[in-house]
Protein backbone atom coordinates (compact mmCIF):
# COMPACT_ATOMS: atom_id res chain seq x y z
CA UNK A 1 0.00 0.00 0.00
CA UNK A 2 2.64 2.34 0.73
CA UNK A 3 4.18 2.11 -2.83
CA UNK A 4 0.63 3.70 -3.78
CA UNK A 5 2.52 6.63 -2.14
CA UNK A 6 6.08 6.20 -3.76
CA UNK A 7 4.89 8.43 -6.75
CA UNK A 8 5.95 11.20 -5.05
CA UNK A 9 9.35 9.43 -5.76
CA UNK A 10 12.40 11.99 -6.55
CA UNK A 11 12.99 10.28 -9.92
CA UNK A 12 10.25 13.49 -10.76
CA UNK A 13 7.29 11.69 -9.64
CA UNK A 14 5.02 10.01 -12.14
CA UNK A 15 5.93 8.85 -15.51
CA UNK A 16 3.99 10.35 -18.10
CA UNK A 17 4.56 12.79 -21.06
CA UNK A 18 2.69 15.75 -22.29
CA UNK A 19 2.55 19.40 -22.62
CA UNK A 20 0.82 22.13 -20.82
CA UNK A 21 -1.90 23.96 -22.15
CA UNK A 22 -1.95 27.70 -23.19
CA UNK A 23 -4.47 31.00 -21.75
CA UNK A 24 -4.33 34.19 -21.39
CA UNK A 25 -3.25 35.60 -18.65
CA UNK A 26 -1.81 38.18 -16.14
CA UNK A 27 1.68 37.42 -16.28
CA UNK A 28 2.12 38.68 -12.61
CA UNK A 29 -0.04 35.89 -11.49
CA UNK A 30 3.28 33.67 -12.53
CA UNK A 31 6.24 36.07 -11.20
CA UNK A 32 8.34 33.74 -9.24
CA UNK A 33 7.47 30.55 -10.52
CA UNK A 34 9.77 27.23 -10.68
CA UNK A 35 8.85 24.53 -12.31
CA UNK A 36 11.50 21.57 -12.70
CA UNK A 37 9.87 19.18 -15.15
CA UNK A 38 11.45 16.18 -17.38
CA UNK A 39 11.83 12.78 -18.29
CA UNK A 40 13.03 9.54 -16.19
CA UNK A 41 16.80 10.73 -16.82
CA UNK A 42 16.88 14.39 -17.60
CA UNK A 43 14.86 17.15 -15.71
CA UNK A 44 14.74 21.14 -17.07
CA UNK A 45 13.99 24.36 -14.67
CA UNK A 46 12.08 27.10 -15.88
CA UNK A 47 11.44 30.24 -14.36
CA UNK A 48 8.65 32.60 -14.58
CA UNK A 49 10.13 36.73 -13.48
CA UNK A 50 10.22 39.55 -14.66
CA UNK A 51 6.65 39.50 -16.03
CA UNK A 52 7.29 36.44 -18.33
CA UNK A 53 3.94 35.49 -20.51
CA UNK A 54 3.12 31.62 -20.33
CA UNK A 55 5.39 30.28 -23.40
CA UNK A 56 8.40 32.58 -22.26
CA UNK A 57 9.82 30.94 -19.13
CA UNK A 58 13.39 31.15 -18.55
CA UNK A 59 15.74 28.42 -18.35
CA UNK A 60 17.57 27.78 -14.93
CA UNK A 61 20.82 25.48 -15.03
CA UNK A 62 20.65 23.02 -12.84
CA UNK A 63 22.88 20.06 -11.63
CA UNK A 64 22.51 16.64 -13.68
CA UNK A 65 20.17 14.56 -12.06
CA UNK A 66 18.18 17.18 -10.23
CA UNK A 67 14.55 16.11 -9.01
CA UNK A 68 13.43 18.85 -6.63
CA UNK A 69 14.26 21.95 -6.15
CA UNK A 70 13.47 24.75 -3.46
CA UNK A 71 14.28 28.38 -3.31
CA UNK A 72 15.58 29.83 -0.38
CA UNK A 73 16.37 33.67 1.34
CA UNK A 74 18.08 35.51 -1.44
CA UNK A 75 16.89 32.99 -4.09
CA UNK A 76 19.22 30.30 -3.68
CA UNK A 77 18.32 27.17 -4.50
CA UNK A 78 18.35 23.93 -3.40
CA UNK A 79 18.39 20.79 -5.28
CA UNK A 80 18.08 17.38 -4.41
CA UNK A 81 19.63 14.54 -6.59
CA UNK A 82 18.41 11.04 -8.00
CA UNK A 83 21.49 9.97 -5.74
CA UNK A 84 20.35 11.15 -2.43
CA UNK A 85 22.63 14.28 -2.66
CA UNK A 86 22.20 17.92 -2.21
CA UNK A 87 23.45 21.13 -4.24
CA UNK A 88 23.02 24.67 -3.73
CA UNK A 89 23.40 27.39 -5.88
CA UNK A 90 24.08 30.67 -6.35
CA UNK A 91 20.90 33.35 -6.58
CA UNK A 92 19.28 32.07 -9.34
CA UNK A 93 16.37 35.02 -10.00
CA UNK A 94 18.33 36.48 -12.60
CA UNK A 95 20.74 33.59 -13.41
CA UNK A 96 20.28 30.90 -15.87
CA UNK A 97 23.19 30.20 -17.77
CA UNK A 98 26.63 29.90 -16.18
CA UNK A 99 25.27 29.62 -12.63
CA UNK A 100 27.17 27.86 -10.07
CA UNK A 101 25.84 24.98 -7.74
CA UNK A 102 27.87 23.22 -4.80
CA UNK A 103 28.01 20.17 -2.90
CA UNK A 104 26.35 20.27 0.43
CA UNK A 105 28.05 17.96 3.07
CA UNK A 106 25.90 17.47 6.03
CA UNK A 107 28.20 17.44 8.47
CA UNK A 108 26.36 16.21 12.41
CA UNK A 109 27.67 17.51 15.97
CA UNK A 110 30.19 15.16 15.82
CA UNK A 111 31.73 16.97 12.27
CA UNK A 112 31.40 13.62 10.27
CA UNK A 113 29.54 14.53 7.13
CA UNK A 114 25.90 12.97 7.29
CA UNK A 115 25.60 9.48 5.15
CA UNK A 116 22.00 10.45 3.56
CA UNK A 117 20.32 10.02 1.54
CA UNK A 118 18.13 13.08 1.49
CA UNK A 119 15.09 13.81 0.17
CA UNK A 120 12.62 16.86 -0.77
CA UNK A 121 14.72 19.72 0.94
CA UNK A 122 12.18 22.42 2.41
CA UNK A 123 13.36 25.73 3.21
CA UNK A 124 11.93 27.29 6.91
CA UNK A 125 10.45 30.62 6.85
CA UNK A 126 13.28 32.58 7.54
CA UNK A 127 14.99 31.11 4.22
CA UNK A 128 18.21 30.58 6.17
CA UNK A 129 17.97 26.33 6.51
CA UNK A 130 16.50 23.63 5.25
CA UNK A 131 14.72 20.34 6.28
CA UNK A 132 14.79 17.36 4.28
CA UNK A 133 14.14 13.53 5.21
CA UNK A 134 16.83 11.27 5.43
CA UNK A 135 17.91 7.90 5.13
CA UNK A 136 15.51 4.76 4.65
CA UNK A 137 12.11 6.07 4.71
CA UNK A 138 10.66 2.54 5.31
CA UNK A 139 12.94 1.73 7.96
CA UNK A 140 15.13 4.50 9.73
CA UNK A 141 13.61 7.58 8.65
CA UNK A 142 15.21 10.90 9.91
CA UNK A 143 14.14 14.50 9.75
CA UNK A 144 17.77 16.37 9.01
CA UNK A 145 17.80 20.27 9.26
CA UNK A 146 21.13 22.06 7.94
CA UNK A 147 22.59 25.03 8.22
CA UNK A 148 24.12 25.61 4.20
CA UNK A 149 26.17 28.87 5.40
CA UNK A 150 28.36 26.08 7.71
CA UNK A 151 26.83 22.80 6.51
CA UNK A 152 26.24 21.88 10.19
CA UNK A 153 23.24 19.47 10.29
CA UNK A 154 21.18 17.69 13.44
CA UNK A 155 19.25 14.78 12.71
CA UNK A 156 15.98 13.77 14.67
CA UNK A 157 14.94 10.04 14.25
CA UNK A 158 11.55 10.15 13.62
CA UNK A 159 10.74 6.04 14.79
CA UNK A 160 8.09 5.55 12.17
CA UNK A 161 7.48 4.91 8.41
CA UNK A 162 7.32 7.92 6.60
CA UNK A 163 5.53 8.55 3.36
CA UNK A 164 8.14 9.52 0.21
CA UNK A 165 6.62 13.41 0.13
CA UNK A 166 7.75 16.71 1.05
CA UNK A 167 7.99 17.94 4.82
CA UNK A 168 6.13 21.22 5.24
CA UNK A 169 7.33 23.97 7.66
CA UNK A 170 4.30 25.51 9.41
CA UNK A 171 5.85 27.89 11.99
CA UNK A 172 9.05 28.53 12.53
CA UNK A 173 10.28 25.85 14.70
CA UNK A 174 7.75 22.82 13.85
CA UNK A 175 7.47 20.70 10.54
CA UNK A 176 5.01 18.58 9.30
CA UNK A 177 5.25 14.85 7.44
CA UNK A 178 3.42 12.79 6.23
CA UNK A 179 2.87 9.51 7.38
CA UNK A 180 0.31 6.29 7.44
CA UNK A 181 -0.59 4.79 3.90
CA UNK A 182 -2.25 5.99 0.60
CA UNK A 183 -5.53 4.61 2.43
CA UNK A 184 -5.20 5.98 5.84
CA UNK A 185 -3.30 9.25 5.15
CA UNK A 186 -1.65 10.88 8.65
CA UNK A 187 1.10 13.09 9.56
CA UNK A 188 3.39 13.83 12.49
CA UNK A 189 5.11 17.11 13.81
CA UNK A 190 8.30 17.68 14.66
CA UNK A 191 10.05 20.36 16.85
CA UNK A 192 12.88 21.52 15.66
CA UNK A 193 13.69 22.49 18.45
CA UNK A 194 14.00 19.52 20.85
CA UNK A 195 13.26 16.74 18.63
CA UNK A 196 9.43 16.28 19.89
CA UNK A 197 7.24 14.25 18.15
CA UNK A 198 3.34 14.20 18.21
CA UNK A 199 0.59 13.05 16.05
CA UNK A 200 -0.73 15.00 13.57
CA UNK A 201 -3.60 15.61 11.59
CA UNK A 202 -4.74 12.98 9.09
CA UNK A 203 -6.22 12.59 5.55
CA UNK A 204 -4.03 14.95 3.69
CA UNK A 205 -2.32 12.77 0.54
CA UNK A 206 0.18 16.02 -0.12
CA UNK A 207 0.77 18.67 2.22
CA UNK A 208 2.32 21.56 0.98
CA UNK A 209 3.11 25.58 3.21
CA UNK A 210 3.29 29.22 1.65
CA UNK A 211 7.13 29.99 2.83
CA UNK A 212 5.81 32.30 5.76
CA UNK A 213 4.61 29.03 7.17
CA UNK A 214 1.23 30.45 7.90
CA UNK A 215 -1.19 28.95 5.06
CA UNK A 216 -1.23 25.00 3.45
CA UNK A 217 -2.76 23.20 0.89
CA UNK A 218 -3.43 19.74 1.25
CA UNK A 219 -5.03 17.13 -0.93
CA UNK A 220 -7.32 14.24 -0.33
CA UNK A 221 -8.39 10.92 -1.64
CA UNK A 222 -10.64 12.48 -4.17
CA UNK A 223 -8.47 14.93 -5.91
CA UNK A 224 -9.64 18.37 -4.33
CA UNK A 225 -6.55 20.48 -3.12
CA UNK A 226 -7.94 22.66 0.04
CA UNK A 227 -6.16 25.73 1.37
CA UNK A 228 -6.74 25.97 5.06
CA UNK A 229 -4.27 28.45 8.08
CA UNK A 230 -1.74 26.31 8.91
CA UNK A 231 -3.50 26.99 12.31
CA UNK A 232 -6.61 25.99 11.29
CA UNK A 233 -5.22 22.47 10.12
CA UNK A 234 -3.00 21.49 13.18
CA UNK A 235 -6.00 22.19 15.37
CA UNK A 236 -8.54 20.29 12.91
CA UNK A 237 -11.38 22.42 13.23
CA UNK A 238 -12.47 21.97 9.56
CA UNK A 239 -12.38 25.67 8.32
CA UNK A 240 -10.86 26.36 5.13
CA UNK A 241 -9.78 29.45 3.20
CA UNK A 242 -10.76 28.32 -0.41
CA UNK A 243 -10.53 24.92 -2.71
CA UNK A 244 -9.62 23.53 -5.77
CA UNK A 245 -11.69 20.84 -7.28
CA UNK A 246 -10.17 17.91 -9.50
CA UNK A 247 -10.70 19.53 -12.95
CA UNK A 248 -12.46 17.30 -15.88
CA UNK A 249 -9.74 14.86 -17.63
CA UNK A 250 -7.68 14.60 -14.44
CA UNK A 251 -6.94 12.14 -12.23
CA UNK A 252 -4.42 13.55 -9.21
CA UNK A 253 -2.92 16.61 -8.31
CA UNK A 254 1.07 14.99 -8.14
CA UNK A 255 2.18 18.40 -6.68
CA UNK A 256 1.34 21.41 -4.99
CA UNK A 257 3.33 24.78 -4.27
CA UNK A 258 1.99 28.13 -2.42
CA UNK A 259 3.82 31.42 -2.94
CA UNK A 260 5.34 33.52 -0.29
CA UNK A 261 2.48 34.31 1.69
CA UNK A 262 0.14 31.94 0.50
CA UNK A 263 -1.83 34.33 -2.55
CA UNK A 264 -0.99 31.93 -5.25
CA UNK A 265 -1.07 27.98 -5.91
CA UNK A 266 0.64 25.88 -8.42
CA UNK A 267 -0.97 22.78 -9.09
CA UNK A 268 0.95 19.56 -11.83
CA UNK A 269 -2.38 17.54 -12.22
CA UNK A 270 -1.76 14.13 -13.93
CA UNK A 271 -4.73 13.40 -16.35
CA UNK A 272 -6.01 10.95 -18.31
CA UNK A 273 -4.41 11.18 -21.00
CA UNK A 274 -1.31 10.99 -19.16
CA UNK A 275 0.01 14.01 -19.29
CA UNK A 276 1.63 16.65 -16.91
CA UNK A 277 -0.36 20.17 -16.83
CA UNK A 278 0.83 23.49 -14.43
CA UNK A 279 -2.00 25.35 -13.20
CA UNK A 280 -1.94 28.33 -11.18
CA UNK A 281 -4.68 29.63 -8.98
CA UNK A 282 -4.84 33.01 -7.06
CA UNK A 283 -6.92 33.61 -3.88
CA UNK A 284 -7.31 37.22 -5.14
CA UNK A 285 -9.51 35.76 -7.80
CA UNK A 286 -11.61 33.29 -5.20
CA UNK A 287 -8.84 30.51 -6.25
CA UNK A 288 -9.47 30.34 -9.47
CA UNK A 289 -7.06 29.50 -12.38
CA UNK A 290 -5.63 32.06 -13.51
CA UNK A 291 -3.07 30.85 -15.86
CA UNK A 292 -1.65 27.41 -17.26
CA UNK A 293 1.99 27.89 -17.98
CA UNK A 294 4.10 26.08 -20.51
CA UNK A 295 6.36 23.28 -19.73
CA UNK A 296 6.36 21.31 -23.09
CA UNK A 297 6.87 17.11 -22.85
CA UNK A 298 7.68 15.90 -19.65
CA UNK A 299 7.91 12.74 -17.09
CA UNK A 300 6.69 14.29 -14.52
CA UNK A 301 6.67 17.90 -12.93
CA UNK A 302 7.91 19.65 -9.11
CA UNK A 303 6.43 23.05 -8.50
CA UNK A 304 8.15 25.76 -6.19
CA UNK A 305 8.28 29.77 -5.68
CA UNK A 306 11.28 32.45 -5.47
CA UNK A 307 10.36 34.22 -1.94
Amino acid sequence: MRAVRRCLSVALLVVVAGCAASQSADPADLDGLLVLAGDTTTAHLTAWVGGAAMDAGRGVETPDGAAWVAAGRADVLVAALRDGSLRLSDPARNGGGGLDWRSVKARGESGAVEAGPFYFPTWDPDGGRFAALAGDLDTDPQLTLIDPSTDAAFSIPLGRPVAAAPPAWIGTDQVAILTGTAEAPTSILVDTTNGAIVDGPSGAHLLAASADGLIVAMTDSAGTVTIRTADAWRSGDGSSIGSVDLPAGAVAPSSVALDATGGRLAIAWLTDARTINVAVHAKARDWRRVGMPTIGKAAGAVIAWFR
